[in-house]
């Protein structure tokens, strides 16, 4: 029998500690001295599910979902899934599906809005009036958007799903830290898009646009009755000083280790960023009291074929503090939008491509719901959407589009899914593949466990020794039962407790201590990430 052999080899020494912590071996501060040409990054693509597309365009007033920069998140008091999305309810001009020239952006009733609606012509107002849409689901697949009876539209339905209007990008944040209840919900963005509609054609001196009076948020009890609903510019709460100024999903987040929030909105230079000078990702912070905000500052740009157009973050409990992975979504010249896997090991400052140019949301087949266009929704805080019911898999929840980005195109929403930490990995390309950590500070207790998230379509193997320099004494242990064959390349984590492969009475139990992994593998092993608990 072939194997895929992995040598670990672990040294501890005393030093502070957390519980509990997970590593990915793609997070390039978790290694030492690993050699490069013995490893290959991996994009472990989610799998999408067969249902898709789950939500789609089919109310009246959904003229264009547009981009759609969906919110997604579980609601465990509701024990609901709960999704926010953006629309544009009304047009500036009418087009229709037989017209040959583009559709402008925003556009004017999306195609399946005329097969809907035959006869209909959509509400024609101009600027273009946007609104925030609301829908709510037991399992994550059959979705409901309930009448809510907060805004009619256009005179003629007086019972709608939207709780907002005028905002473009905004996006729902479940605010765990903030202590007044009725702002546990924050609708965070571009909430007065009318006020950007008159800016110039060209960008101030040539490359950043001026800022229009256009991010802020807005404050709810519920997530779904919120301040200024009919118009969100009445809001209290604009920050001109943060700068953003066109349409992406802006997120925001409360990281208790850097005691601040932090977000990102999207700063374009040039004329909407199609030039030498294309769109970029900023960054902006506010203390712990959402008040003294920063402006933002450039932390990813694409170039002029390949713009950088949102990054939705997150991270899990576990992760060391600042890294954060991310979904980017990319504008190319032929039309289409597409995401990547991102990292940041300093809390979003600077970003890196887990692997340029590999998709990681991928496109659909030509045809599909999602052929042109995708854009991963945001969570609504730090944790991505874990399954309720299997926390061992992560939902991916996303905006798929059928049609050219300034063109006419439906949108709806998808889902994927993906094994929980293992959205990328290491690859060996080599036998004898090495790999070795920086020093991992973790309190071992009897109960402790070391875990490894890896998969192969052949048996793997480790072997691990523990080391401690200080008192000159090495305690060595064979992990021999992790003979494992796996069918398929499925990531599956391997657990194995300490108490049970070291002499007891050679450890000191519920003290720190310092662990560094070191991995020897054949080639085709793939890594994707480590607990010590």
């Amino acid at each position: 029998m072939d194997f895929v052999f992995c040598l670990v080899v672990a040294s501890f020494t005393a030093s502070k500690a957390t519980e509990c912590s997970v590593h990915l071996f793609i997070d390039p501060a978790l290694t030492s001295s690993t050699n490069s040409s013995h490893w290959e990054r991996i994009i472990n693509q989610p799998v999408k599910d067969s249902r898709n597309p789950l939500v789609s365009e089919d109310k009246i007033y959904e003229v264009r979902w547009d981009n759609t920069y969906p919110t997604v998140m579980y609601d465990i008091t509701k024990k609901k899934y709960r999704l926010w999305y953006n629309t544009c309810i009304s047009c500036d001009r009418n087009i229709k599906p037989s017209d040959s020239k583009p559709n402008p952006i925003f556009g004017c009733g999306h195609p399946k809005w005329h097969q809907q609606f035959p006869g209909k012509v959509p509400w024609m107002k101009a600027p273009i009036v946007t609104a925030i849409g609301y829908a709510e689901s037991d399992d994550g697949i059959v979705w409901e958007k309930p009448e809510l009876g907060i805004l009619s539209w256009n005179g003629t339905v007086n019972n709608t799903n939207l709780i907002v209007q005028y905002e473009d990008g905004a996006m729902v944040l479940y605010d765990e830290q903030e202590k007044n209840a009725s702002c546990k919900y924050k609708l965070v963005g571009g909430l007065a898009f009318i006020h950007c509609s008159n800016r110039p054609n060209v960008a101030k001196d040539g490359t950043v646009w001026p800022p229009c009076h256009n991010w802020g948020y807005l404050c709810s009890s519920d997530g779904i009755h919120f301040e200024n609903a009919h118009n969100g510019s009445a809001s209290d709460h604009f920050y001109d000083v943060i700068g953003q100024n066109d349409g992406t999903e802006n997120v925001l987040i409360y990281d208790e280790s850097l005691g601040k929030y932090w977000g990102l909105v999207r700063l374009d230079a040039g004329y909407v960023g199609r030039d030498s000078n294309p769109r970029r990702t900023g960054r902006f912070t506010a203390d712990a009291s959402l008040q003294n905000f920063t402006a933002a500052q450039q932390v990813f740009n694409g170039t002029a074929d390949y713009q950088i157009y949102s990054v939705t973050p997150w991270r899990l409990t576990g992760y060391r503090a600042g890294y954060y992975l991310g979904i980017a979504s990319f504008l190319l010249l032929n039309q289409t939008v597409r995401t990547e896997l991102l990292q940041t090991t300093d809390y979003g400052k600077s970003w890196e491509q887990v692997r340029p140019g590999s998709e990681y949301i991928p496109l659909g087949d030509p045809g599909a719901f999602d052929s042109y266009t995708v854009y991963s929704a945001w969570s609504g805080g730090s944790q991505p959407v874990v399954n309720a019911s299997d926390p061992e898999t992560t939902l991916l929840y996303y905006a798929g589009g059928n049609g050219p980005h300034d063109g006419q195109r439906d949108d709806s929403l998808g889902l994927a899914r993906t094994t929980t930490h293992a959205f990328a990995g290491l690859k060996a390309l080599q036998t004898d593949a090495l790999f070795q950590s920086i020093p991992l500070t973790q309190i071992i207790h009897p109960s402790s466990t070391i875990s490894f998230l890896v998969s192969s379509t052949q048996t793997i193997r480790f072997n691990a020794s523990i080391q401690n320099s200080e008192d000159s004494f090495t305690l060595e242990f064979h992990i021999t039962k992790l003979d494992v064959s796996h069918t398929q390349s499925t990531p599956i984590w391997n657990s194995f407790k300490l108490i049970d492969l070291l002499d007891e009475s050679a450890i000191m139990w519920n003290s720190p201590q310092r662990i560094t992994v070191n991995i020897v593998a054949k080639e085709g092993c793939i890594l994707y990430a480590l607990q010590l608990c």
